[in-house]
């Protein structure tokens, strides 16, 4: 297993900053980075993100993109079926697929992407990653009121959103699907305090315990990928100056 302890801000930056001048460099920028680009308030956090997520041992908990409807909870197995769970509303379509550029500007490489088997869930992943991706459905990140009703206590229920968090491997990020959790049901706090569009970008550490890396919104992803892409081409070109 890899031992994400071995790693230095130093050395997962060396790494990501290679990595970016060579995926980056050929790809358009995208929104504000077409005109002149200022470099962005979180610069300095953006910068640590790529960097982890280019190493990658991370995952990404998605919330659902923004909905219209309600969910009809009186039907059996409600939760499985579009016809009675709330639909991705159009402004979250938009939404996601801001985060799917960013995911494709940046050119990360995602090893597994699971959902909770909601329909809601499920669609924002398609929107998200994209169909190149082959998606996983778990009922382990169903609503917490579909696994309470099954019977589990929200101690089980953390144990085992636990597993897939520590599912991270190097040089790639899991993509995971899921609703904001009780915070006696949830690996980090964070994640009881997501709201809709956003995500909590997380390492499993050999001791057990869960690491934020960083909390983002759509706009953020979008903003990342544009500040990284625009910092590998000014990387680029100065280099070819020396």
């Amino acid at each position: 297993m890899y031992k994400v302890n071995f790693l230095t801000p130093h050395t997962i930056k060396l790494a990501a900053l290679k990595l970016l001048v060579t995926l980056l460099v050929c790809l358009p920028l995208s929104g504000q980075a077409r005109q002149n680009f200022l470099e962005p308030d979180l610069a300095l956090l953006y910068d640590d993100v790529a960097s982890q997520l280019f190493h990658g041992g991370v995952s990404v908990y998605f919330t659902p993109a923004g909905t219209v409807g309600q969910d009809q909870t009186t039907t059996k197995d409600w939760w499985k079926n579009c016809d009675y769970t709330a639909r991705i509303s159009e402004e979250g379509k938009r939404r996601a697929a801001v985060v799917n550029n960013a995911l494709n500007t940046l050119q990360l490489i995602i090893g597994v992407v699971e959902a909770a088997e909601h329909c809601t869930a499920m669609t924002t992943a398609t929107y998200i990653v994209g169909s190149k991706h082959k998606l996983y459905a778990t009922n382990d990140l169903n609503p917490i009121e579909v696994q309470r009703a099954g019977g589990l206590r929200d101690a089980e229920i953390r144990t085992h959103i636990t597993g897939h968090l520590a599912m991270g491997r190097i040089n790639a990020i899991i993509a995971l699907f899921g609703f904001p959790l009780p915070l006696s049901a949830a690996p980090h706090p964070v994640m009881a305090d997501l709201k809709s569009d956003e995500s909590a970008i997380l390492r499993a550490l050999p001791n057990g315990e869960i690491q934020l890396v960083a909390r983002l919104n759509w706009q953020q992803w979008g903003e990342m990928a544009d500040y990284i892409k625009w910092k590998a081409l000014k990387h680029a070109k100065q280099k070819r100056k020396k």
